[in-house]
């Protein structure tokens, strides 16, 4: 028996399309939640991962902070083991070798002396008269004249004489700019008294 199908063809397209849409929005679906479970997956081992390495991360700082504590007790001790070398092996016929020694070896690579000017004299360079702190304790006065390559180098030199046990009243008389070589320098005098061998033991 053949059947006669009276609904107009619009009506079957629509159907088709509705059952096609339907088909599509459970496949978006199915992908949305794909993805979302995926997403959770990969985030939950981010996490572990950041977990791992901010626990690397802590116990590999502590000790990078032990060997820099280590590193510089390490440095003091040897600045304190040259001072007191120093010291031992100055002696009172001849302070000025050692204490020149002293001050090259402060000087950075880019630091040079251009002038010493050593005054055992008991007078003050400055004014040329009669010093009665000098004579009375026996100390020298030197002046020096260097350039650095910058105004922080001075700075570090002037600290590093300041530090040392064989120098005292150590101040800085100008730092200016000067031209050496072509380029840009800052010349540099420092002045200071070198302390009797008797005052740094």
């Amino acid at each position: 028996m053949k059947e006669l199908d009276f609904l107009p063809q619009a009506y079957h397209e629509g159907l088709r399309r509705r059952l096609q849409t339907r088909r599509n929005l459970l496949m978006c679906v199915g992908l949305g939640l794909a993805m979302a479970c995926l997403h959770g997956l990969n985030f939950t081992r981010i996490n572990s991962a950041q977990a791992a390495l901010n626990d690397l991360h802590n116990g590999s700082g502590g000790w990078q902070t032990a060997k820099s504590q280590l590193a510089a007790l390490e440095a003091q001790r040897d600045t304190c083991r040259r001072r007191l070398d120093l010291i031992n092996r100055v002696e009172d016929a001849a302070p000025l070798d050692a204490a020149m020694g002293e001050v090259t070896r402060l000087l950075s690579e880019s630091m040079a002396l251009t002038a010493v000017h050593i005054d055992a004299s008991a007078s003050d360079p400055a004014t040329g008269k009669p010093d009665k702190s000098v004579s009375a304790t026996g100390a020298t006065r030197a002046r020096l004249v260097g350039v650095a390559a910058t105004d922080v180098e001075v700075g570090i030199f002037l600290g590093k004489l300041s530090g040392c046990p064989l120098f005292s009243d150590v101040t800085l008389s100008y730092s200016r700019e000067a031209r050496g070589s072509g380029r840009k320098m800052r010349e540099f005098e420092v002045k200071f008294t070198l302390r009797p061998v008797e005052e740094t033991r």
